[in-house]
C-alpha cells in the first residue's frame, strides 16, 4: 500500500522543521559559549590589570619609604620605569645600581637620584626636567636628545657622557667632572657651570648664552661655533681651547683671551696654526693696525 503525496509532504516539512530547530539551538549554544568566553576573558583581563596596578602601587610605596635596601629599590624602580610610570616626586632614589640600564624614552621628570650608578646607561630621548643627578656616576652614559631643563648634576661624574642635542636650559653642573663629555649642539642657555671640569669636552655648536662659567675649566676643549654671548667668565680657564672659533665674545673679551690664553706649546700643532691664522686676520681687520698711506 503506497504513501499518499500529502503524507509525504507533511513528513518532509516536519523533518525540515526539526532541522531548523536544531540549527537554531546550535547557533544559540555557540553564541552563548562565545559570550561566556568573552566575559571570562574580560574578567581575567580586569583581574590581571588590577593585579598589575596593585603591583605598581606596592612598588611605588616601597620606593617612597625608608627601610628598603638599595638593591630592592633598584628592582622596584626598573619595574616601574618599564611599565611607564611617570610620577617620581616622593620616590627615594639613592644608591641605585643602574649601570648599563636601557632607560631610553623614559619619563623621569622631577625624579631625585642621589649617588646612583648610571655608567654606560642609555638615557637618550628621556624627559628629565627638574631631575636631580647629584653625586651620580653617568660616565659614558647616553643622554643625547633628552630634555633636562632645570636639572641638577652637582658633583656628578660625567666623563665622556653624551649630551648631543640635549636641552640643558638652566641646568646646574656645578663642580661636575665632565672631562671629554660631548655637548655638540646642546642647548645650554643660562646653565650653571661654576667650577665644572670640561677638559677636552666637545662643545661644538653648543649654546651657552647667559651661562655662568665662573672658575670652569675648558682646557683643550673644542668650542667651535659655541655661543658665549652674555656668559659670566670670571676665572674661567680656556687653556689650549679654540676659544677664537666660538661666537658671542665682545671685542674686549677677545683681547683679554688673546693675552691670557694663546695656545701653549702643549696644544696641538693644528690648533696653534689655526690661532696664528685667526690672529693675523684679526690684526689686519683692526682699525688700529697700520695701513699704507694713500698715494
Amino acid at each position: 500500500m503506497g504513501i499518499s503525496p500529502i503524507a509525504n509532504q507533511e513528513s518532509t516539512a516536519a523533518s525540515h522543521g526539526h532541522a531548523g530547530t536544531l540549527r537554531a539551538f546550535l547557533w544559540l549554544a555557540s553564541f552563548g559559549a562565545i559570550v561566556a568566553v568573552t566575559a571570562n576573558l574580560f574578567l581575567l583581563s580586569s583581574q590581571l590589570q588590577q593585579v598589575s596596578q596593585n603591583g605598581q602601587q606596592q612598588a611605588f610605596w616601597a620606593l617612597s619609604h625608608p627601610g628598603v635596601t638599595p638593591e630592592q629599590r633598584t628592582d622596584y624602580f626598573l619595574r616601574l620605569a618599564s611599565n611607564g610610570n611617570s610620577e617620581w616626586k616622593s620616590a627615594i632614589l639613592k644608591k641605585l645600581s643602574l649601570a648599563d640600564a636601557d632607560l631610553s624614552g623614559t619619563n623621569l621628570d622631577s625624579a631625585s637620584f642621589v649617588s646612583c650608578d648610571f655608567a654606560n646607561a642609555d638615557l637618550s630621548e628621556c624627559a628629565m626636567n627638574r631631575t636631580g643627578f647629584d653625586l651620580c656616576d653617568l660616565s659614558h652614559a647616553d643622554l643625547s636628545q633628552s630634555n633636562m631643563r632645570n636639572s641638577s648634576f652637582f658633583k656628578a661624574t660625567l666623563v665622556e657622557t653624551d649630551f648631543r642635542n640635549a636641552d640643558l636650559l638652566s641646568a646646574t653642573l656645578e663642580q661636575a667632572n665632565a672631562r671629554k663629555a660631548n655637548f655638540v649642539a646642546a642647548r645650554m642657555g643660562d646653565i650653571f657651570l661654576a667650577m665644572t671640569d670640561l677638559t677636552e669636552a666637545d662643545l661644538t655648536g653648543a649654546d651657552l648664552s647667559g651661562g655662568n662659567l665662573e672658575a670652569a675649566v675648558l682646557k683643550s676643549a673644542d668650542l667651535a661655533l659655541a655661543n658665549f654671548y652674555g656668559t659670566h667668565l670670571e676665572d674661567t680657564d680656556f687653556t689650549d681651547s679654540n676659544w677664537w672659533r666660538a661666537r658671542g665674545f665682545s671685542s674686549q673679551q677677545l683681547d683679554e683671551l688673546t693675552l691670557q690664553f694663546a695656545p701653549t706649546p702643549e696644544a696641538t700643532k693644528s690648533r696653534q696654526r689655526d690661532f696664528d691664522i685667526w690672529l693675523s686676520r684679526r690684526l689686519d681687520e683692526s682699525p688700529d693696525s697700520e695701513t699704507d698711506p694713500p698715494e
